[in-house]
């Protein structure tokens, strides 16, 4: 390729995400911080939610003044850099509660009732572990286990919005303290390598006087409490209540998120989301007759829920109805350009 070509190609091919990393100036003297989106077809509401995420990193490596970067491949166990519940946490605070568009309110729901449905079934990382994640097995979770990685992420947020909550004074102290005692350690030469993971918990336990590992079962209260009373005041939440049990997969997990997608059409009958879920329930059982009436319904009741119009476009392909369905999925398509 030539240089036009390829520059044309990766600001047109719609890979996701952003990137954010440290370049040389023309003189080798200084450091400059680069932040990228991909832009490709993306409206600028989802180009401007990866630009908040990479400012989160951008920020927490700025204040912690921790340059050491991720583990290289093959080494993703080795202990460098910011541990991926503080670096990813704080990159989503910023992401989902600054971001204003539809894409973030969504991001929020689903993050908020993943995390609510794993705590119940012991999928949560337990403290102790969650710690020591390292963003390299973060992104190795990404490629071969998508669950997970949203469970990690959701659960990274969810402990950084709790911590927030509780007191955030305390959580700026935190990070304080954990730039303070790496750069002593760095400074007695007690390590080669700069990383947080060995003074977190003694940072944690400076600012807010009680150990890391005492907070867990106070999150999980707080998790379960939170979204009973957000469930309480907006059913329709249990539409992503569902999406975690259809992740999961087998006849078992498929009942239960059938019991949560039929308790948000009971409690938000005027909101499709009950009955996309359901839609996608009857496609997953191969009855195509329900995936139709429930994904039609669902139409009528969220017409600007892209998710409506690709599902409801699956059934009317495996039903033959491929004008239908090309309609369906254009319509899909013109709310989110970057439908996959």
């Amino acid at each position: 390729e030539t240089v036009e070509e390829r520059a044309i190609r990766r600001i047109t091919e719609g890979v996701p995400g952003a990137v954010y990393w440290r370049i040389s100036d023309y003189d080798n003297k200084y450091r400059m911080r680069l932040i990228r989106a991909y832009v490709g077809p993306k409206n600028p509401d989802e180009v401007a939610t990866d630009l908040l995420h990479e400012m989160g990193h951008l920020f927490l490596e700025t204040f912690l003044l921790e340059f050491a970067g991720s583990p290289k491949k093959g080494q993703e166990a080795e202990k460098r850099g910011t541990p991926a519940w503080i670096g990813e946490g704080v990159a989503q605070l910023f992401q989902v509660n600054w971001a204003t568009s539809k894409e973030a309110h969504k991001k929020r729901k689903q993050f908020n009732a993943m995390i609510y449905e794993a705590v119940q079934a012991g999928d949560a990382y337990p403290f102790a572990e969650f710690i020591n994640v390292t963003n390299a097995h973060n992104l190795q979770a990404v490629a071969g286990n998508p669950l997970k990685a949203t469970i990690n992420y959701a659960q990274s947020y969810s402990v950084m919005q709790f911590m927030v909550e509780v007191k955030w004074e305390a959580f700026l102290q935190f990070l304080a303290n954990c730039r303070s005692y790496n750069l002593d350690d760095m400074g007695k030469g007690k390590k080669k390598v700069s990383e947080l993971y060995s003074v977190q918990e003694r940072a944690f336990k400076d600012a807010f006087s009680v150990p890391f590992s005492e907070v867990e079962e106070h999150w999980k209260k707080h998790v379960i409490s939170s979204m009973e009373k957000e469930l309480k005041r907006d059913p329709s939440g249990y539409y992503w209540c569902g999406e975690y049990y259809l992740r999961r997969k087998g006849q078992d997990y498929l009942a239960k998120a059938e019991e949560r997608f039929k308790k948000a059409v009971d409690g938000a009958p005027k909101s499709g989301e009950g009955f996309l879920g359901l839609g996608r329930v009857c496609l997953a059982k191969g009855d195509n007759e329900g995936a139709l009436k429930n994904l039609l319904e669902a139409g009528k009741l969220s017409p600007n829920d892209e998710d409506v119009w690709y599902y409801l476009g699956v059934a009317q392909v495996r039903a033959g109805k491929s004008k239908d369905a090309i309609v369906s999925f254009e319509a899909a398509v013109k709310l989110f350009p970057l439908f996959h």
